[in-house]
């Protein structure tokens, strides 16, 4: 029906029969199809023998469309409709962009093809359940995933892995309901051939990596979910690594392995990812992680230290743009270096420790919420110690609400923590420390900057800035309010204070970790004593005391403990957070607290290992006979007996071999009184 018109008509009609068939083979549909129907029509007004040429060149070359289609595939819109799923088959319409703003749906890799693994990623902030993911082939039928996953809070996440795809096209729908399915979000992906050529990721010319992709609120929601399931550990399982990136390497868990189709991340590659940091830089390496895989800016402050109470003063910036690297051929060599070089030599405590009104800051305040409080923020303590939120755990009939986060440490161990006053220790008498968000990076004119705190405002989609944090004047405002937050409804205090003894447990636990670090250290050194700082300075020094001595950690540990020791006064004080007979009196609720409380600690165990490798066994309980002892435990000069306090002439202390030099052992005595009043100096004073 296409040959007796004239020939413009008849490129209209080759260009309808070219859509046709993108629908039925390639599987676009919408809003691509109308954009190529206006613009080829608009451009066809002309008769020029060239725009023919080059139409009909087009036509040819569009065959290849599936192993060239555009990074943005995998950062789809959702559904504008919310009609019910009633069968594969009455969803291989367009996907057309709607209301549910932030439900999307994330393909990995950007580019897939049939011989490598694929995962999709839907990401939502949908509470009601059931919320379920489906993808259907061209014929609409369902493609059985290898493997399926749910996991976070707020956000959430679904995920389907499949080991290999049949070449061809996909559609992919996020919906909520059981009975009447309500589409949340969807998109269309088209698996290559295995003999598809899809390019890997190559270096620049410059920089460390192209920005390809900007920070929106959808992509933060992608990176909360990332951080999620990293980390993800179940509820009282010990788990840690050393040094970070070994969870990196575990597929599993890393939701961006291999993302960039040069085999990063395989344990067995040479070169692969290292990511290796102490405090300060964890939340760092795992932001930048996330913005070289998926192409987007980053940016860091390069900062003086100030202190608590005034914060940093920030004065430039490094980014992804940064040329000192562009010698490096390798992509992952360059992210190395730039990691290793740039952002380790430049980061430090005071980054974090920010004024909360300043724009010159990696971090901003935000306002104490469930749904900003989430995996992704950072936990900022007056000293500098930094902690990255990974999960949360929702209140429920048989488990209590709880917050996670890991921090690193300078003998590169990398530690699992609940929240609780000695973790995330909370000075209200300072306004720089408290939960933050990563300022979103810009790309704009060739620079890579941060939003300021204006261009955080309500209409941005970002949490906003909040000087909520900075107002508490009261010590446990703080904690009660987040307490709230994670248990909105009245908790039994019993089931708390089961809670507080169990992380003591795990801070003993990692601290035999770090205190067995220490002395394979100085057997490695022949039992050389290594130089003591002076001061202040042995809360933040570099390196043999930075790495294996302990005395910020024995601090936290000591915090831990006075809080587990004064939870029955604290409970009888604040009955307004716990579920408790309302006839019974507070003085019997406060014995069968403190009951409880000591025969926890005498039946709770953990053990250390000696001078000579046995195993010693401790109860929890001995920590709290041995308090004031353990204000002095610090210095890895000493023997592991001495740093647990082993009582002179015990059994337990007849393996230790070394003491530390006498003049250290008074410099800690005058130090002690930091640790009796359980108050960290500031050390950038």
């Amino acid at each position: 029906m296409c040959y007796n018109v004239s020939m413009r008509r008849r490129l209209r009609c080759a260009l309808i029969c070219c859509m046709n068939i993108l629908r039925r083979s390639h599987g676009w549909t919408g809003t691509r199809l109308t954009c190529l129907w206006q613009s080829g029509g608009t451009w066809l007004r002309g008769n020029a023998p060239l725009k023919i040429i080059l139409f009909a060149f087009f036509l040819a070359t569009i065959r290849d469309v599936q192993g060239n289609e555009a990074a943005d595939m995998s950062l789809t819109m959702p559904l504008e409709d919310d009609r019910g799923v009633q069968s594969g088959r009455d969803h291989l319409m367009g996907c057309r962009e709607g209301a549910q703003a932030h439900s999307w749906i994330h393909v990995l890799p950007d580019r897939p093809r049939s011989d490598i693994p694929l995962r999709i990623v839907a990401v939502t902030r949908e509470q009601a359940d059931p919320i379920g993911l489906l993808i259907l082939d061209r014929n609409g039928e369902i493609a059985q995933a290898t493997r399926t996953e749910a996991w976070g809070y707020i956000p959430r996440a679904l995920g389907a892995f499949y080991k290999g795809l049949p070449a061809g096209p996909y559609r992919v729908l996020l919906y909520q309901g059981a009975a009447e399915r309500r589409i949340l979000a969807c998109t269309d992906l088209m698996v290559s051939p295995a003999n598809t050529n899809i390019p890997a990721a190559k270096t620049p010319i410059t920089g460390i990596w192209q920005v390809r992709r900007e920070w929106t609120p959808n992509m933060e929601d992608l990176f909360s979910v990332f951080v999620a399931k990293l980390f993800y550990v179940r509820p009282g399982v010990k788990k840690g690594w050393r040094p970070l990136h070994q969870a990196f390497q575990d597929p599993r868990r890393n939701i961006l392995y291999g993302a960039l189709g040069i085999n990063e991340d395989s344990r067995d590659q040479t070169p692969r990812v290292i990511l290796s940091p102490d405090c300060a830089d964890a939340p760092y390496h795992v932001r930048a992680y996330f913005a070289w895989k998926m192409g987007l800016p980053f940016v860091f402050n390069l900062c003086k230290r100030g202190n608590a109470k005034t914060g940093a003063t920030c004065f430039d910036t490094r980014s992804n743009l940064e040329d000192r690297f562009d010698a490096l051929a390798h992509p992952v060599d360059r992210f190395n270096e730039f990691i290793r070089k740039s952002l380790n030599w430049k980061v430090h405590a005071g980054n974090p420790r920010t004024a909360p009104e300043a724009d010159a800051s990696d971090f901003y305040p935000i306002v104490l919420s469930r749904e900003t409080i989430r995996p992704g923020v950072v936990f900022v303590d007056a000293g500098g110690h930094v902690l990255l939120v990974t999960q949360w755990q929702p209140q429920s009939k048989s488990a209590i609400g709880a917050l996670y986060g890991i921090d690193a440490h300078p003998d590169r161990t990398v530690t699992h923590k609940p929240f609780s006053k000695g973790t995330f220790v909370f000075n209200h008498r300072v306004p720089t420390d408290g939960f933050k968000a990563f300022r979103p990076a810009v790309y704009s004119q060739g620079e890579v900057r941060y939003r300021t705190n204006t261009e955080l405002g309500p209409s941005s989609g970002f949490p906003r800035t909040s000087d909520e944090q900075s107002r508490i004047s009261a010590p446990g405002q703080f904690y009660n309010r987040v307490y709230q937050l994670l248990n909105p409804l009245p908790v039994d205090p019993r089931q708390v204070l089961r809670s507080k003894i169990e992380v003591l447990r795990q801070t003993m636990v990692e601290r035999a970790t770090a205190v067995s670090l220490g002395e394979e250290h100085m057997q490695r050194k022949r039992g050389i004593p290594m130089a003591m700082p002076k001061g202040m300075a042995i809360f933040q020094t570099t390196g043999p005391w930075e790495d294996y001595s302990t005395p910020a950690r024995d601090m936290r540990s000591l915090l831990v403990l006075d809080d587990i020791m004064a939870f029955p006064k604290h409970a009888i004080q604040n009955l307004d957070l716990y579920a408790v007979d309302p006839g019974m009196h507070k003085s019997k609720l406060k014995n069968e607290l403190e009951a409880l409380r000591d025969q926890s600690l005498l039946s709770t165990t953990f053990q250390y290992t000696r001078s000579d490798g046995s195993q010693w066994t401790l109860r929890l309980y001995d920590i709290v006979s041995r308090k004031k002892a353990l204000e002095v435990a610090y210095n890895p000069n000493d023997c592991p007996e001495i740093r647990w306090a082993a009582p002179p002439g015990s059994e337990e202390r007849q393996t230790c071999k070394r003491r530390a030099p006498a003049d250290q052992r008074k410099q800690m005595l005058a130090a002690r009184h930091w640790f009796e009043n359980r108050r960290r100096p500031d050390v950038s004073q």
